[in-house]
């Protein structure tokens, strides 16, 4: 894992300080969870996704960084994550850079923010505010899927694979807040996309039906494939 530190000012304050960036790391061979979530040592460098800015609080990622007006990073909603009672300081902090995206609509933002503030619920067994962040993550997917498909005819290959990535995140996280119904729902609506989508849904809705509610991988999807030949 190969990390820089970088000097970065906040868009908001202007105060300039230093930050570790990841700059590359080795991907272990196998496969990622179901939500896409990655192998080592990319999982491990989560708190070099987004850093929070030492005076005004605003979290600044790696991605844009958009304007949001200072009297929003002093309300009580920015200060205290909205009412959840977060157990980790780097998932409070991904959860205020799923508020900011969420001021300023930028849904897409918002949801890999507060999936970022779910993996970290998961790594700290807060089993509950892991299921707040993914509810909260299923509010606003739909809307972001249905904006990566706007126009379906012109999607390039990266596009789709973009989407369906997308799809694949609400139906694992569906089942893992117990929204069964919307992810019996989704398996019967989705009718396109590749035989790796096709077979995940299945999966997610076998494991549903099962009142499983734990992470798994696509390795386990592969395991399971296999038992049924």
């Amino acid at each position: 894992m190969q990390i820089a530190p970088i000097k970065i000012m906040c868009p908001i304050c202007g105060t300039v300080d230093w930050y570790d960036i990841l700059m590359s790391a080795f991907i272990a061979a196998r496969e990622p969870d179901l939500d896409l979530r990655p192998p080592e040592m990319l999982r491990s460098s989560m708190s070099m996704w987004a850093h929070e800015c030492k005076k005004c609080s605003y979290v600044i990622s790696q991605s844009k960084n958009p304007f949001v007006d200072p009297v929003f990073l002093n309300s009580e909603k920015y200060i205290d994550c909205d009412g959840v009672a977060l157990r980790s300081d780097l998932a409070k902090r991904f959860f205020r850079e799923y508020l900011i995206a969420l001021e300023v609509n930028d849904k897409e933002k918002a949801a890999y923010a507060i999936r970022n503030a779910a993996w970290v619920c998961d790594d700290n067994g807060d089993g509950l505010n892991a299921i707040e962040c993914r509810k909260r993550l299923c509010n606003i997917l739909p809307d972001v899927i249905k904006a990566s498909r706007r126009f379906p005819k012109m999607l390039k290959r990266e596009d789709r694979k973009k989407t369906e990535n997308l799809i694949l995140l609400y139906a694992d996280a569906l089942r893992r807040s117990e929204q069964d119904a919307k992810l019996y729902a989704l398996c019967k609506k989705i009718l396109f996309g590749s035989k790796r989508l096709g077979e995940a849904l299945l999966y997610q809705a076998e494991l549903a039906k099962t009142n499983d509610r734990s992470c798994h991988t696509f390795d386990d999807l592969r395991e399971s494939e296999d038992s049924k030949q």
